[in-house]
């Protein structure tokens, strides 16, 4: 064995031992014996699937950039490849199946989620495989890295193509779906700056399966120190491929499902690129009501020759509605324009008129910070001081439109504002509950009009933006395609970041980010647990309470398809099929079957009712705990978000654990 440095070494024997460890499952039947099907060990949940979060938090947030840039042995990089070929693997890759017991399926895993370098892991694998012979001796081999990348000049820079069939087979894969006869997609493009001290940047195709639309895969992606010269070449592999899928539908596993883009999701920038329009700077216009909607024929046709530049190749694709099937993004329509103007560019940063004094500032700021240990772990971000808004992320406009603000801003600032920013909240509200969109789609109609005249009348004209006006349309594109989550832009986004962990140095970036993903696919792919949608049981213990005394076992959390139930704060609040409220004390498995031990509050109120009551949104103000009390685990609707008010809390639905 080769000599290496004490520090290199230890390093190294910390890997190993991670790596074993996670495949020493411990063995707790005498503690979990009787117990039902649906309750997996703890272990088993760490280290037998990938464990992707909510779309506010990435389900790519797991991934380490821990190993820098630095450290990475250029010899022995297979993304240095300076030649251009046909795409060749001369690594026979090993096939983690044919290894049933081995600890190759944790290792690929453990790799892949940590992200660790080809340097470290032939490391780590020079150390182990004296213990492990069935291990190859280089990472490559193990992770299945191609050789070489075959790339097409795109001009200004290089595109690589993975293939739309390839990715909803992928897709496909990390999920199961029942009943499943036409494969619909949505579809992403957007624009990545890889660093900041140069151009370099990448413009990646993403597609998402409407019926999973948090996992994220790639179609293509192209590099360069500019955007594609033309769209209409950048885009052509993907168009004839989705044009021949359209046709002819995609085989899956010798079935064959009829194909579907639904939409493309994409920023106004993105937008305008790929369809040849005018950008929303390009045009100024006076505010009118009751004008023609924009039609499909009519933008065909450039009826309107002033908004467009050019014809798009993506009108060739069958059944595309050139208008309708590229809704407005609400990440950037919503949180990042109309929310983030009114905290950053009217409140904290504006004029004299519009902006909050220094003391309504801090105050609002104090409520923020200490609502922090009341946010749930489904959210990527804790709430931040107003003083940091113009560094608020997407994640953060969400939550305070949706959950802080209403409660922190309330009788701090001007009544007008609040009920103008409270329109929007409510507004917003409705649109990303499908019950409620069932039930209030026109209302919200209605409050999005007033919130837009009162803007108007608080903020003046000057500030009434494009964001403002395309307001007034989303409720047509939530008519279309079902909630704001579906058809936002926050799962592609939390994949960029991920494509961004990718690379690990300033050379041959498209290459290094089409091995990590081919990696990633392999290996995940193989590997990947698919869970199925019963509840989760997990870290057992003793300490109860419990309500007449019985043999049981108890945990103190439970993984749901959508969100993450605890026994303590800030994951033990949810609401029951009945209305009520409760907060979790315990969870029990007996011969009955799961149960959830709590208490219930027993008042609860309306938080707010202008413009209309907060009940009728599930949103209320509690009080007071009654005694300790049980009810069947099944009886649970949904997660609640539970804020301090005063000396009582203000109760919100988790909206996206639908």
């Amino acid at each position: 064995m080769p000599k290496i440095k004490r520090k290199y070494y230890r390093r190294a024997q910390e890997i190993t031992n991670s790596v074993i460890n996670s495949v020493q499952y411990i063995d707790n039947a005498s503690l979990l014996k009787n117990n039902p099907p649906l309750i997996s060990n703890n272990n088993l949940e760490n280290n037998n699937q990938l464990s992707y979060e909510d779309s506010d938090n990435s389900q790519y947030n797991n991934y380490s950039e821990s190993e820098g840039f630095n450290n990475y042995n250029s010899d022995s990089d297979p993304d240095n490849c300076t030649e251009h070929t046909n795409f060749i693997n001369n690594f026979e890759p090993v096939i983690a199946d044919d290894f049933p017991n081995s600890i190759i399926p944790s290792l690929q895993r453990w790799t892949i989620k940590n992200n660790i370098t080809h340097v470290a892991l032939n490391e780590l694998i020079s150390l182990i495989q004296c213990k492990y012979p069935e291990l190859p001796k280089d990472a490559r081999t193990l992770l299945g890295t191609p050789r070489m990348v075959n790339t097409n000049v795109v001009s200004p820079g290089y595109y690589y193509h993975f293939g739309l069939s390839n990715c909803i087979e992928t897709l496909l894969s990390r999920c199961s779906f029942q009943n499943l006869h036409c494969i619909e997609v949505n579809i992403n493009i957007d624009g990545l700056p890889l660093c900041k001290s140069s151009s370099s940047q990448v413009y990646p195709i993403l597609c998402n399966l409407v019926e999973n639309y948090n996992e994220v895969d790639v179609v293509g992606i192209y590099h360069g120190y500019e955007k594609p010269a033309d769209a209409n070449v950048f885009l052509q592999p993907f168009t004839e491929e989705a044009k021949n899928l359209t046709l002819h539908g995609i085989k899956i596993k010798d079935h064959i499902y009829s194909f579907k883009i639904r939409s493309f999701i994409c920023d106004v920038p993105a937008k305008t690129f790929i369809t040849y329009t005018k950008g929303h700077s390009g045009v100024i216009y006076p505010y009118l009501n009751n004008c023609n909607l924009r039609t499909d024929n009519d933008f065909r046709l450039k009826l309107q020759e002033d908004h467009h530049t050019g014809t798009s190749i993506l009108e060739s694709i069958p059944n595309i509605n050139m208008v309708n099937d590229f809704p407005s993004d609400p990440m950037h329509l919503i949180f990042l324009g109309i929310v983030k103007k009114i905290v950053v560019s009217l409140w904290c940063y504006g004029k004299p008129k519009t902006k909050l004094s220094f003391r309504q500032m801090s105050e609002i700021s104090k409520l923020l910070i200490n609502q922090r240990e009341n946010i749930s772990s489904e959210f990527n971000r804790k709430s931040r001081s107003l003083f940091e808004s113009k560094r608020w992320k997407a994640t953060e406009f969400r939550t305070f439109l949706l959950y802080t603000g209403p409660v922190v801003l309330k009788s701090i600032i001007n009544y007008d504002q609040y009920l103008n920013f409270l329109t929007l909240h409510v507004a917003i509200t409705i649109l990303s509950n499908s019950k409620h969109i069932k039930q209030h789609l026109d209302y919200s109609k209605s409050l999005l009009q007033y919130f837009v005249e009162t803007f108007i009348i608080l903020y003046g004209k000057e500030n009434a933006s494009h964001n403002l006006h395309h307001l007034l349309h989303i409720c047509d594109d939530v008519e279309k395609f079902g909630t704001l989550q579906e058809f936002s832009a926050f799962p592609f986004e939390n994949y960029l970041q991920y494509i961004l962990k990718m690379i690990r140095k300033n050379n041959k970036e498209l290459e290094q980010i089409v091995s990590r993903i081919t990696e990633r696919n392999y290996c995940v792919n193989h590997n990947l647990k698919i869970r199925n949608n019963e509840p989760e049981f997990s870290n057992p213990h003793f300490n109860g309470p419990l309500i007449n005394s019985h043999n049981c076992n108890q945990f103190s959390k439970v993984l749901f398809k959508q969100f993450i139930l605890k026994q303590c704060k800030p994951d033990n609040c949810c609401s029951l099929k009945d209305g009520s409220i409760i907060v979790i004390k315990n969870f029990i498995v007996n011969e009955d079957g799961p149960v959830v031990i709590g208490n219930k509050y027993k008042t609860v109120t309306d938080f707010y009712t202008v413009p209309c009551k907060s009940s009728k949104l599930d949103i209320y103000l509690v009080s007071d705990v009654g005694n300790l009390e049980s009810w069947d685990l099944e009886q649970i609707a949904n997660k609640c978000i539970k804020l301090k008010f005063e000396n009582k809390y203000v109760v919100f639905p988790l909206l996206h654990s639908e």
